[in-house]
């Protein structure tokens, strides 16, 4: 059995993460997987050292980890960019140095790339880019960036994986994979999933819509995938800044919008998004293929 260590933000306490998490270790069950994490818990091992506090865990197990691997696989998320902190791409292309330096192939899979507030910021994705092994972007304008970049090789569109996931929990879908109409099964009532640093604008925008007339108005901050579902699918609307959570609408047929944080970001391509899900998920199967015949060959 071929072994990977799985890259992303996981151990933070994000449920979009985590989910994602949980689909690499559900759907790819022929690779013996590494989790690197922030906080690891049970097999997973920690990230490599960023940060003084960093130099407290036991890294030298993920030195071990990276010699033993087959390759190194950065899954999901939006990693590489760095909107929120400066020194995102930084971190994760110091994970992808490493497996340069030793010659581990770098997969790519279902990322979302930008934008960048800073030179440094893109040149880091775009170097780790250029190495992958593999790249698949989750939305138009992540490809769209790679493409600017002129690498020299197919970047495959594909789709959020947690989409995936969450048919495979076998959520129930109409034959067509339609919308379901919430309103009429149930009273109007409008949901609003924040985030922990959630923007003026959002807050804005939820003090507006509070006012249009709903039967009821939530505040949740869900702690699981399936709390998030149970939120979700008993609304009619959905107001967030949480991507994950528009993954799920998604699925479940619940009207939702995402405001963004800023121009081009992952919040703002999930309202541009194709909202056809027979597309979709055809989208995210072509990632997984490609992911898989990539880790297999």
């Amino acid at each position: 059995m071929r072994t990977y260590l799985l890259i992303g933000n996981y151990g933070v306490g994000n449920v979009g993460d985590e989910a994602l998490k949980e689909y690499f270790l559900q759907r790819f069950p022929e690779i013996e997987w590494v989790v690197l994490s922030a906080n690891p818990e049970h097999v997973e091992i920690p990230r490599l050292p960023f940060g003084i506090r960093s130099f407290f865990t036991p890294w030298w197990r993920t030195l071990l980890a990276y010699w033993q691997c087959n390759g190194v696989v950065f899954g999901g998320g939006s990693l590489f960019t760095d909107t929120e902190s400066s020194l995102a791409p930084v971190l994760w292309w110091w994970h992808a140095v490493l497996a340069a330096f030793i010659r581990k192939p770098v997969f790519l899979a279902f990322q979302g790339v930008g934008p960048f507030r800073t030179r440094r910021g893109e040149w880091c994705a775009r170097w780790v880019g250029r190495r992958a092994a593999l790249l698949s972007v989750r939305d138009v304008l992540s490809l769209a960036r790679v493409e600017r970049w002129n690498l020299n090789k197919k970047c495959i569109l594909s789709f959020d994986p947690v989409f995936s996931l969450m048919i495979s929990k076998n959520i129930r879908l109409c034959p067509s994979f339609a919308a379901i109409p919430v309103d009429a099964v149930r009273s109007k009532i409008l949901l609003i999933i924040p985030r922990g640093n959630s923007s003026r604008e959002f807050w804005d925008r939820s003090e507006k819509m509070r006012g249009e007339g709903w039967d009821g108005v939530r505040v949740q901050e869900p702690r699981s995938l399936s709390e998030l579902s149970a939120f979700i699918s008993s609304s009619s609307f959905l107001l967030t800044q949480r991507y994950h959570a528009g993954i799920v609408a998604l699925v479940l047929g619940v009207s939702f919008e995402a405001v963004p944080q800023v121009l081009g970001d992952k919040f703002d391509a999930l309202n541009h998004e194709d909202r056809d899900l027979v597309h979709l998920r055809e989208r995210v199967r072509g990632g997984e293929e490609a992911l898989r015949n990539a880790l297999l060959s």
